[in-house]
């Protein structure tokens, strides 16, 4: 198990390699790069 301060500053590094604001942002690049597809709502 890993602490929420090293799950912190994983993503602030991503973010600054990327140069992205947010975790927003990285869910949305993501998408741009085909490492994840949209799936179905299971409350839809």
């Amino acid at each position: 198990m890993i602490s929420e301060a090293t799950v912190k500053t994983h993503v602030g590094r991503i973010l600054g390699k990327l140069s992205l604001r947010d975790r927003v942002q990285i869910v949305v690049f993501a998408y741009e790069q085909g490492l994840i597809a949209p799936t179905a709502s299971p409350h839809a």
